[in-house]
């Protein structure tokens, strides 16, 4: 850990938000997921924000949450997309762009790959 400081310092990297504050560095993070998710889905754009490298951003969010940084953003993306299916008539190609996603296809596979559902069959789970 001191040799990472040093490196940092040495770098004029951000060591404020580092693993002696690891709860602060994820209370920030979940804020600014909620603020940009739709229009960033990426570790390094939220690691930027923060003022720190990707792989310590990841390290940190592993280490203080048990998943990765790139889950943390997916769950909060597949959150926001199950809470659309459930309480409105959205279709999915109108709930994948009110997600940030330009391509509804590309948004029904990451929903599957990441739920084992697809939108129509979580969506007539949750009408029953």
């Amino acid at each position: 850990m001191e040799s990472r400081r040093i490196y940092e310092v040495q770098h004029d990297l951000d060591v404020s938000l580092d693993e002696e504050h690891p709860g602060s560095v994820i209370i920030k993070f979940k804020q600014l997921i909620d603020d940009n998710y739709k229009e960033q889905k990426n570790v390094s754009s939220y690691a930027d924000m923060l003022n720190l490298r990707a792989t310590c951003l990841n390290e940190i969010t592993k280490k203080t949450t048990g998943i990765t940084a790139g889950e943390l953003i997916r769950n909060r993306v597949i959150k926001e997309a199950k809470k659309m299916l459930y309480g409105s008539d959205l279709n999915t190609k109108e709930i994948a762009y009110n997600l940030g996603f330009n391509d509804p296809a590309y948004f029904s596979r990451f929903f599957k790959k990441y739920t084992s559902q697809t939108l129509s069959d979580y969506r007539s789970l949750i009408r029953k």
